[in-house]
């Protein structure tokens, strides 16, 4: 089959303060006038761009600098539209795959790039970044994006947090596609269940988040976008091995029926099957696992209304602990250490979009429902833990002009329902605890965006929430946006919080320490201020596009859950804050292409995350004062062989205090500052890529993560001290095949 692809743009202006606004469409002749999403959209000679959205429309300022519009799709040819004052229709036909060398190109110069128009501090990550990196799930998908930190959350489950702005991730918000997914009881490994090949960007918002997708984005939303239905290629496999012995597959194909109804089919499987001990101390590194997860998603466009329905299914299945452990075999005190822990996840969703008429084109109503049902059933040594959470969520937003196309409106009901049971026994402690709630939200918003012209932008929103459990929550939050000169610009953003803690699973590192737990009565929900400002500049040097970005936050808590491992040695105590909670986090980053083929990436990033524990104010554990990251990423002029390398220095961080332990099962009062280095190459024809690299190719791995490796049962043991890697080099191959019908 022969693929055309037609671009429709349809160019209006206006003027205010001197200033035009250029909007278009992008559609696919292929598919009988459905939208393009994610084309990217530059002027010819700036770094003044952005991409199309999920109707295939992009706005853009007029550039005086330049009247030519350079319009790309990867897989297809880069076509310039020049832009004249008295255009109204421009019309231009891709042929595929003629200049691809040139698409990819210009997608590697635009692969994580602020987004020029958004009033929020916003990062678009699009295939290109990704693929910078193996990239096997969500969790690894930031390995050379400097404002999200990754790491193992203890030293046998193998699972990963991220933080943002110096706090873990349960204070940022996780969509996929806009749909609240990775939190309550799936935010301990939900990061992990989402396959990077599976997604087709990320949009990477810090701060306070909009009052439209909820009340819990303290730091920050993640938004993660899958491949669509309408996307090419039509098949896909990805092949990923490492030489430790795990082994990952993933597979889509995208099948159109006619102009109106598309689906794919996107699959993953997961295995991890040899029993590694690199540094010797009888217990499992990384642990056994087996993971398959697929999903089937539908799109229906017809011109006039856009509806899309998703299916998908997880299970994952993990064993670790002492080498000598097996599934099925008896926990008790004469046999070993063990750790199994399965769980099943199922989610459907739908949308519906109804596209108004040309004359309302700021005019929108669209509808978005799921249901999602997770289940965890773990057994941590002589712990059992098992967790249900079911929850129902459905959101409508209404979208239309004041007066004008410079004041829209955006306004609309919420409803999320959370039904959780957990069950967790500790037969060492001889605890047993039952966690039980029923948290039903019912809201509404309001968001007010005011646009005149390319040099301010304001959105102010404020949420009413009422909550059976906690009552009614206000929340208001406001973002600003101003340039003050063509190529910088600054923007402010502030905000209030709220989210109610699930103290076990929050905190997956009680799980493997033998430490007890203190449960507090009447935790209180948490509720943070989030204020902070950002200077983006983008620049031209030496005719190569450069971008610096300067940002500064603060997050104030109003009360917060405290997780205290420093009070006593043999316990983990939770309560409510009384005192002080704070995290400030400035991070200042450079992005320069030094030529067409050459680019690097410079950030740094200082943290003093501060709460009051033992009642004292103090450092939060684990948290690095100061973070440094280099990317360097390099392609040959025809585009065949691509070199990525990162190198990443994590300072010094507090440890909890140890004192009260026997000497032999102390450790020390802060970690070493360490560097991990990860690079890879990557060989590209027509149809194939192959790919291999290495990840902490330094070497660099903490020293007797487990302690008390030897009494396992005993109260001194505890694997949640990890601050570092446990294992040492690891080096992966792979293959990304393509293919269009």
């Amino acid at each position: 089959m022969k693929f055309t692809l037609t671009l429709l743009l349809s160019i209006t202006y206006t003027s205010s303060f001197s200033q035009e606004i250029i909007k278009g469409t992008v559609y696919s002749l292929e598919k009988k006038n459905a939208p393009l999403i994610g084309a990217s959209v530059v002027w010819q000679g700036t770094n003044n761009g952005t991409f199309t959205d999920s109707k295939g429309r992009f706005k853009i300022n007029r550039d005086t600098a330049s009247d030519t519009l350079v319009i790309s799709y990867v897989g297809y040819e880069t076509k310039k539209v020049h832009v004249g004052y008295n255009d109204w229709e421009v019309m231009t036909y891709l042929a595929p795959n003629g200049f691809l060398d040139k698409v990819v190109v210009l997608e590697r110069a635009d692969a994580a790039t602020v987004d020029p128009n958004s009033a929020q501090l916003k990062i678009s990550i699009n295939r290109s970044e990704l693929k910078k990196a193996a990239c096997c799930n969500l969790s690894e998908s930031f390995e050379t994006n400097p404002s999200v930190d990754v790491s193992f959350s203890d030293a046998i489950t193998g699972s990963k947090k991220i933080k943002m702005l110096g706090l873990d991730g349960i204070y940022s918000l996780i969509t996929l596609e806009n749909i609240p997914t990775v939190r309550g009881l799936s935010s301990a490994f939900g990061i992990n269940a989402i396959p990077g090949s599976w997604i087709e960007s990320i949009q990477l918002a810090k701060g306070i988040g909009s009052v439209v997708n909820g009340y819990e984005s303290i730091t920050g939303q993640i938004n993660v976008e899958l491949k669509k239905p309408t996307a090419i290629p039509s098949y896909y496999v990805n092949v990923y091995a490492n030489h430790l012995g795990r082994f990952e597959i993933t597979a889509d194909h995208n099948l159109y029926f006619n102009e109106k109804w598309s689906t794919n089919l996107l699959v993953h499987g997961s295995a991890f099957m040899n029993n590694i001990d690199p540094n010797q101390d009888g217990f499992m590194d990384m642990p056994l696992r087996n993971q398959i997860t697929a999903a089937n998603r539908w799109q229906y466009y017809d011109g006039k209304k856009e509806a899309f329905l998703s299916i998908s299914y997880l299970s994952d299945n993990t064993t670790g602990g002492d080498m000598r452990f097996t599934r099925g075999q008896e926990i008790s005190l004469t046999n070993p250490y063990g750790v199994m822990i399965d769980q099943d996840r199922f989610d459907v969703s739908g949308k519906l979009g109804f596209i108004p008429p040309e004359e309302h084109e700021n005019r929108s109503l669209g509808l978005i429902g799921s249901y999602s049902y997770y289940r965890q059933n773990a057994v941590y040594g002589l712990k059992d833990y098992y967790g249900v959470q079911q929850t129902g969520y459905f959101n409508a937003i209404f979208q239309d002009q004041l007066n004008n196309r410079y004041n829209l409106i955006k306004t609309g009901i919420s409803l999320t329902a959370d039904d959780y049971y957990e069950d967790f026994s500790d037969n060492l402690n001889a605890m047993d605890t039952l966690l039980t709630r029923t948290e039903l939200v019912a809201g509404a918003f309001a968001e007010y965006t005011y646009d005149p012209n390319v040099r301010f932008s304001l959105i102010a929103g404020m949420r009413v929430d009422f909550h059976n459990m906690f009552g009614v929550i206000p929340t208001p939050r406001l973002h600003v946006r101003y340039k003050l000169s063509k190529d910088l610009s600054i923007r402010f953003a502030g905000g209030t919080g709220f989210r109610y803690p699930n103290v076990l699973i929050d905190n997956t590192r009680t799980m493997v320490s033998s430490r007890t737990l203190v449960i507090g009565k009447n935790l209180n929900p948490e509720r943070a201020i989030n204020a902070g400002a950002s200077l983006v500049w983008d620049f031209l040097l030496r005719n190569e596009k450069g971008n610096i970005t300067v940002d500064a936050f603060r997050t104030q808590f109003m009360n917060q859950v405290i997780m205290d491992m420093d009070a006593n040695a043999f316990e983990l105590r939770f309560y409510n804050l009384d005192g002080e909670s704070f995290a400030n986090v400035a991070q200042a980053s450079i992005d320069y292409n030094i030529n067409k083929r050459l680019a690097i990436r410079y950030a740094y990033k200082w943290q003093d995350v501060r709460a009051t524990i033992d009642n004292q104010l103090q450092q939060q554990p684990f948290v690095a004062k100061n973070k440094m990251l280099f990317n360097v990423a390099y392609e040959n002029k025809s585009g065949k062989w691509k070199f990525d390398a990162t190198a990443l220095r994590t300072d010094q961080a507090r440890l909890p205090h140890s004192h009260t332990r026997p000497i032999e099962y102390q450790w020390p009062h802060e970690t070493q500052a360490f560097y991990t280095l990860n690079s890879q190459v990557t060989r590209k024809t027509k149809w194939l890529e192959i790919y291999a690299g290495g990840e902490n190719l330094n070497n660099f791995t903490q020293q007797d993560p487990i302690v008390a490796v030897e009494s396992p049962f005993s109260q001194y043991f505890d694997a949640a001290n990890v601050w570092a890697p446990i294992f040492g080099r690891m080096f992966y191959a792979g293959l990304r095949y393509s293919f269009v019908n």
